[in-house]
């Protein structure tokens, strides 16, 4: 902007000056930034005359393995899944002392044993719930280096986890028990299935944290379903490694670890399958993470609250540019007049968004990505 900033001498004595000045300041070289990226962008060849969308949409999949969601949420939910299975061996030790106290005093067991029993084992529900449950949560954040939302969504997964806890481990033994699981009268086939589902219910609670703090629907079902496999297939695993090895400390220790991981696995998986539409990374501090558009509007901003966190960019707005979709189009708008858009190196206020469009904010470059488009993963 070449606009000149006209200042009496009575706006000279007025600190509100110095805020103007700052103002024009921050706008110049938000420009001078953006006209850099438009003539780098000018000088590429963007566009495929046959489908309107960019040349090297399809074949651009140059991004950090590590940014893939099914990738980054199994080393969370392995990672966590180990902390969980200190934690838990802790209590379930203390449970064992109780229980080799009252054999060698050779009596029986009293209420308050039953109590003391009872509580050790709704803290192992609790704290393999809650442990697993954080990391599933604070997965995204921490590779969107969103780090207020770290803190919210891990003391949610904590709360959700604790809470959760007594209900699940009440639901899980009466469903474990029904099906004979325990047993000596029931199969080994049984006992597994009996566990399997047991675990699957745990599982439940376990990645929900996210969808109740984006209050999407999808989001939130996408969590239980993925818990849920984990805590199936974790399950599985117990009772054939119990009995290949004869130790059930290996057997919970690969059950849990394994439970956090593919919980995590299947999550990334799950979100890729339902995914509608989404930003790819393809320059940037971030470069190869996706942001699946859950929220309607998407808010893109330097601002932690916003859905699409760009830091430590001062190019951009705190909440510089947001995404609509209307039924299965989409569409991106500037927030305000200074929220500066490029969408295929053209300068923008709004427009509809297509298969492969590449949308430059500040120093991130995203491609836009929606069902229809053939991409490998």
């Amino acid at each position: 902007m070449g606009d000149k900033i006209t200042i009496s001498f009575e706006e000279t004595q007025n600190s509100s000056i110095d805020v103007k000045i700052k103002e024009q300041e921050v706008l110049q070289r938000t420009q001078q930034h953006q006209q850099q990226i438009h003539q780098q962008f000018q000088q590429q060849t963007f566009v495929d005359g046959r489908n309107n969308t960019p040349i090297n949409a399809q074949n651009n999949f140059d991004f950090n393995f590590i940014y893939k969601s099914w990738v980054y949420l199994a080393l969370f939910g392995l990672g966590f899944g180990l902390i969980a299975w200190i934690g838990t061996e802790i209590v379930w030790q203390s449970r064992e002392e109780v229980i080799k106290e009252i054999i060698q005093q050779n009596r029986g067991i009293t209420e308050e044993d039953e109590g003391t029993l009872a509580i050790l084992y709704f803290l192992w529900y609790m704290t393999n719930l809650s442990i697993i449950a954080i990391g599933l949560s604070i997965a995204d954040n921490i590779m969107e280096r969103n780090y207020s939302k770290i803190i919210s969504h891990g003391m949610l997964g904590f709360i959700i986890g604790g809470i959760a806890g007594i209900p699940c481990c009440i639901a899980t033994e009466l469903l474990y028990n029904a099906l004979g699981g325990g047993s000596e009268a029931g199969s080994f086939i049984a006992q597994m299935i009996a566990r399997a589902l047991g675990w699957g219910l745990m599982g439940c609670f376990i990645a929900i944290a996210p969808g109740i703090l984006m209050k999407n629907g999808k989001k939130f079902g996408l969590g239980v379903l993925g818990g849920a496999v984990g805590g199936l297939l974790g399950g599985l695993l117990f009772d054939p490694i119990c009995y290949v090895t004869g130790s059930d400390g290996l057997a919970r220790f690969i059950g849990i670890v394994s439970f956090g991981a593919i919980a995590g696995v299947a999550m990334g998986i799950l979100e890729e399958a339902a995914k509608q539409g989404w930003l790819r990374v393809t320059a940037g501090l971030i470069k190869g993470k996706q942001f699946i558009i859950y929220k309607n509007p998407t808010v893109i901003g330097s601002s932690p609250k916003s859905e699409i966190y760009l830091f430590k960019d001062t190019t951009v707005m705190p909440q510089h540019a947001e995404i609509r979709q209307q039924g299965s189009n989409f569409a991106i708008t500037a927030i305000s007049p200074q929220g500066i858009i490029l969408v295929n190196g053209h300068p923008v206020m709004q427009k509809n968004l297509l298969n492969g469009d590449f949308i430059g904010i500040g120093n991130t470059q995203f491609m836009f990505g929606t069902k229809d488009i053939q991409q490998q993963f």
